[in-house]
């Protein structure tokens, strides 16, 4: 199956929910179910996690994903709490000014900009990259930043036919059409099933009642589909 073919297919609910009992049933981890519990509150229409619990769960996550690229560089990944917090701190008005948009909303075409921005300020840090900005940005906001790896951004920028080749993978503008890409599906997907009554049908909410966002269902399927060559 081509990638514009898999596209496509992301916007049928039900494959989507496929995916993402591939990955609850193969490679669901307990530290990202972890991490997921601590924005139920929110999922359920409270309010979101202080900044200390935002930032604490993205280091943590960002520990567990960074080991394996920085382990002969222990002096990096004593970093990547005080970078974490320095560029949280210093992007946090346009972090704030995004905290309303959604992915699958018509109207974040006009923020792309600005999501391209805080991811390009995220992976400029030596200790994130670029796999850890996506990563830390999908924790810190949700319900807009879907997260990507060296093979799902590789695999886009080669084969999504709606994404520019001239520039450089893994840049700001190389992020801007994944998300693009990714608002595409889910505007779509939201034209055939409420966002409450797809999330009541993942795994994660039937065994457990936990909430999971469109991001994070969309990175389940990339995951799975680029990644581990799962096919379903």
């Amino acid at each position: 199956m081509s990638l514009e073919r898999f596209i496509q297919n992301l916007k049928n609910p039900e494959f989507l929910l496929n995916g993402c009992r591939v990955f609850w049933e193969k490679y669901e981890d307990n530290v990202s179910f972890a991490l997921q519990t601590l924005w139920q509150d929110f999922f359920r229409g409270g309010e979101k996690p202080n900044k200390y619990i935002i930032l604490g769960g993205a280091e943590a996550l960002l520990l567990k994903w960074n080991q394996l690229l920085y382990k002969n560089k222990p002096r990096l990944m004593a970093k990547i709490g005080d970078d974490l917090e320095q560029v949280f701190n210093s992007t946090l008005p346009l972090l704030e000014h995004l905290y309303n948009i959604q992915l699958g909303k018509l109207n974040l075409n006009n923020y792309l900009e600005d999501v391209g921005k805080l991811y390009e300020s995220y992976s400029q840090k030596s200790s994130i990259g670029m796999t850890g900005a996506s990563k830390a940005l999908h924790f810190i906001h949700p319900e807009l930043f879907v997260a990507w790896d060296s093979s799902i951004r590789d695999y886009y920028h080669k084969h999504d036919p709606s994404h520019n080749k001239k520039h450089q993978v893994g840049s700001f503008e190389c992020y801007i059409d994944f998300i693009k890409t990714c608002n595409d599906i889910a505007a779509d997907l939201l034209k055939r099933v409420k966002l409450n009554e797809l999330a009541q049908k993942h795994p994660a909410y039937v065994e457990y009642r936990q909430v999971r966002g469109l991001p994070k269902m969309l990175d389940e399927c990339n995951w799975c589909w680029i990644y581990a060559n799962e096919k379903w």
